[in-house]
C-alpha cells in the first residue's frame, strides 16, 4: 500500500487512501499505532484516511495511540497537499470531517512545500458534549489546581494562560497529561499552554508562544486546532483583535477571523512510501 508522509510546522501525518487500506484487513487503530511508531516505522503524530465522494473527500484521523479524533487542521493540510501533488483535486479542496465540512485553498507551492489557507470553522464555548461541567456564569474552570478555559474547535481543548514562563518545561508536560485524561472530560481533551501575554497587548498582530499537548499523541511542536483554540480564547477574553501569529519551529503561523477562523499552513510532503504488512516500510 502506498502512503505519503507530511509535516506541518513539525506536526507529522501519514496519508492513506482508504480504498487501498481496506485490502490490508487491519483496523485503523492498529495500523495507526504500528506505522506511527518511530522505532519501527516512519513515525508520525497520526494517520489520515481519505476517500473521494464526487467532488468532496471524506476525512478521518486516528492518533498515534490508535484512538480516533474528530478533526485536525494539520491533518487536513497534509491531506490537501498530498491531493494537490497527486493532482487528485482542483483548488479549493472540500473535506468532510466528523466536525463538518472544511475548505482548503492553495496559496503557493514550491516543489514539495505548500502554503495553504485552512478553514477552521468557528469555536464553541458551550459544547456540553465535550464539557458537561459548563455553567453560563463562568469562562474559566479548575481541575486539580490547574485553571483553564474550555473551547471546542471541532475537538475539545483546555487552554491554560500562564502568568510566568515555566522554570521546567517537564511540568507543562505533566500538567498536560493530567488534564488530557481528566475525569471531567468524557472524550479527553487537547491542552494548550499560552505563555505570558502581557507583552503582546497593543500590537497590531500579536505573536503568541504556546506549548501543545495533544490528546492521543502527547507533546507536539504545533497544532492548528490548538492554535485556533488559543486564538478563540484570547479573542473571547478581549486580549487580542482579529488576528494573531503563533510561533513555530519554522515560520510564525497567521490565524485570522473573517466570519470564520482561517489559519495559514506551511506543509511539506516529506516522502512517498510503501507499507507491506508484516515488514518495515520502504521509502519510494
Amino acid at each position: 500500500m502506498i502512503f505519503h508522509k507530511t509535516s506541518t510546522s513539525g506536526n507529522d501525518f501519514i496519508i492513506v487512501d482508504r480504498g487501498e487500506f481496506t485490502k490490508l484487513g487491519m483496523t485503523e487503530g492498529d495500523f495507526s499505532q504500528e506505522i506511527c511508531d518511530k522505532l519501527k516505522n516512519p513515525g508520525a503524530d497520526g494517520v489520515i484516511f481519505f476517500s473521494p465522494e464526487d467532488e468532496i473527500f471524506n476525512f478521518s484521523i486516528f492518533n498515534s495511540d490508535g484512538s480516533e479524533a474528530e478533526i485536525s487542521g494539520n491533518g487536513m493540510a497534509g491531506l490537501s497537499a498530498t491531493l494537490f501533488s497527486m493532482r487528485r483535486s482542483r483548488d479549493p479542496i472540500t473535506l468532510r470531517t466528523r466536525a463538518g465540512s472544511r475548505i482548503i485553498r492553495l496559496i503557493d507551492k514550491v516543489e514539495n512545500r505548500f502554503k495553504m489557507e485552512v478553514d477552521m470553522g468557528l469555536p464553541e464555548f458551550n459544547n456540553n458534549k465535550f464539557f458537561p461541567f459548563l455553567t453560563s456564569a463562568r469562562k474559566e474552570y479548575d481541575y486539580k489546581g490547574i485553571s483553564f478555559f474550555p473551547v471546542s474547535t471541532g475537538n475539545p481543548h483546555a487552554v491554560v494562560i500562564l502568568k510566568d514562563y515555566p522554570d521546567d518545561i517537564t511540568k507543562l508536560e505533566m500538567s498536560g497529561k493530567l488534564l488530557e485524561s481528566g475525569d471531567i472530560f468524557p472524550h479527553r481533551t487537547n491542552v494548550e499552554f499560552v505563555f505570558p501575554i502581557e507583552k503582546i497587548r497593543g500590537k497590531d498582530i500579536p505573536e503568541i508562544e504556546a506549548f501543545f499537548y495533544e490528546r492521543g499523541a502527547g507533546i507536539t511542536p504545533f497544532s492548528s486546532t490548538g492554535s485556533t483554540a488559543v486564538f478563540a480564547v484570547l479573542h473571547n477574553l478581549g486580549m487580542v483583535g482579529d488576528s494573531i501569529k503563533i510561533r513555530t519551529i519554522e515560520n510564525p503561523v497567521l490565524i485570522s477571523l473573517n466570519e470564520r477562523i482561517f489559519i495559514e499552513s506551511y506543509t511539506e510532503i516529506v516522502y512517498k512510501g510503501e507499507y507491506i504488512k508484516g515488514t518495515k516500510c520502504n521509502e519510494l
